[in-house]
């Protein structure tokens, strides 16, 4: 009958219901009085030994351990009693045997995940449902485009993020087949750049970066060789003016020159649009007007003294923050930011923010040679004997565009004796000092010559 006696393993949340259950246990044995300390273990050790082996049978694994170091079943016990006996009241040795239990389980279950992984690669375990037939059969080539096992290259997830990374996309939506439209700059609501098929007018003639696509509304595509600058003869109702557009998108593919009007008032024009026309103003001073045509396209009113050639871009004022710093004998943008905020002088069209802006990207060479405070050195007229004699260093940087490797100056030596030039590119400028130790030690040792 003992042998039939199923009982659970005891687990750190189960203790309650078995230790009732192995009390039973060792009833059905007469062994009860060995875990209530009725009996005296020096005279029944062959009992005791029987309770500590079922002791140990009937503890789970992860519980295993706390039978070390007990010498008798009572002592076993009292020390599983005293673990969990309290675990309603959540005290630290149940918690801690708890969270040992539920860690370890985890930990198990990580160290056998890869094992049946590749089982199941093997033999579907049973009870599992078979494939749907009508699934196409996993690729198992090379990508030809990453190089990895499992999707072919029209489905490389690489790939189309490189040519998210790379290429900028950019819409127009105007279209119109008469042959004039290509002399002439047509306002397009719908556009995101502006753009020209004619490389003539474009000035400062730049690669465009990222490279850009231009989709017509046809959904015709275009690449943008290259962006500049055009000078424009505009006519307005006030006048005739000169305006420069900048950064005008080169698409020799294109049909129609279009001006953006969503890339002219990001750059803070205004334009309004009216029955017959449209115009566009920067801080309340119109620069261009819109003519509406027989066949609905709005085209920017241009002078004829030049052809009608037309490009897109932002619309910028000719007056430039540039051009008020050198007006105003190369004042500094500090200086010219209150003028125009605080309306100390009038006439300055240039928005006071613009100042600040070029404040942060100078280019002025007078101000740049007027702030040089040491003369340039004198002609040497010392003649050298040998090599090392005498060495001239200098360190230039830091580079606006720094090296592949990451350096931004460079440590220059030159041997006055034998016009041996060396160059090391350096991160930090900090790092002049070993450069220059290096390359004399370096140089000592090539010639056998020290230096003076």
């Amino acid at each position: 009958m003992d042998s039939r006696v199923h009982l659970e393993k005891l687990e750190s949340d189960n203790w309650s219901t078995w230790s009732r259950q192995f009390r039973g246990l060792l009833k059905s044995k007469n062994l009860h009085s060995v875990i209530d300390g009725t009996v005296k273990q020096e005279l029944d050790s062959e009992k005791d030994e029987q309770v500590m082996g079922l002791i140990e049978l009937h503890l789970g694994k992860y519980l295993a351990p706390m039978a070390d170091n007990c010498t008798t079943a009572q002592e076993l016990w009292d020390k599983l009693e005293a673990t969990f006996k309290a675990q309603e009241e959540l005290d630290l040795d149940s918690i801690l045997v708890k969270l040992l239990s539920e860690e370890q389980r985890i930990n198990s279950r990580k160290k056998t995940v890869p094992i049946y992984a590749m089982r199941d690669d093997r033999r579907e375990p049973k009870g599992n449902k078979q494939p749907n037939s009508n699934s196409e059969p996993k690729f198992k080539g090379k990508c030809n485009y990453c190089g990895i096992k499992g999707h072919k290259q029209a489905d490389c997830r690489n790939r189309v993020k490189d040519q998210q990374k790379s290429t900028k996309r950019t819409v127009a939506f105007t279209a119109s087949t008469a042959e004039a439209c290509r002399n002439e700059l047509v306002i397009d609501s719908g556009a995101s750049r502006h753009l020209t098929s004619s490389r003539q007018q474009l000035r400062d003639y730049r690669s465009v970066e990222p490279s850009t696509t231009v989709t017509f509304v046809n959904g015709q595509q275009a690449e943008a060789l290259g962006q500049g600058e055009v000078v424009l003869q505009v006519q307005t109702s006030q006048g005739t003016s000169e305006v420069t557009l900048r950064n005008v998108l080169h698409v020799p593919e294109a049909t129609i020159n279009l001006f953006s009007t969503r890339q002219a008032t990001n750059s803070g024009a205004v334009i309004t649009f009216m029955n017959n026309g449209c115009s566009v103003s920067l801080d309340d001073t119109l620069y261009m007007e819109g003519i509406s045509q027989e066949d609905g396209l709005l085209v920017i009113n241009q002078s004829k003294e030049q052809p009608a050639s037309a490009v897109a871009a932002a619309a910028v004022s000719k007056d430039t923050a540039e051009l008020w710093h050198r007006r105003f004998g190369h004042l500094g943008y500090d200086n010219l930011f209150n003028l125009k905020k605080k309306n100390m002088v009038e006439g300055i069209p240039v928005p006071a923010e613009h100042f600040m802006q070029q404040k942060k990207k100078p280019n002025c060479e007078e101000c740049a040679s007027a702030k040089q405070s040491r003369l340039p050195f004198p002609q040497s007229k010392t003649q050298t004997t040998r090599p090392l004699e005498l060495v001239h260093m200098d360190v230039c940087g830091p580079m606006a565009v720094p090296s592949h490797g990451g350096a931004e100056y460079l440590a220059t030596f030159v041997d006055d004796y034998s016009r041996l030039s060396y160059v090391v590119p350096l991160v930090h400028k900090s790092e002049v000092t070993e450069a220059i130790r290096d390359t004399l030690v370096k140089w000592e040792n090539q010639t056998g010559k020290s230096l003076k």
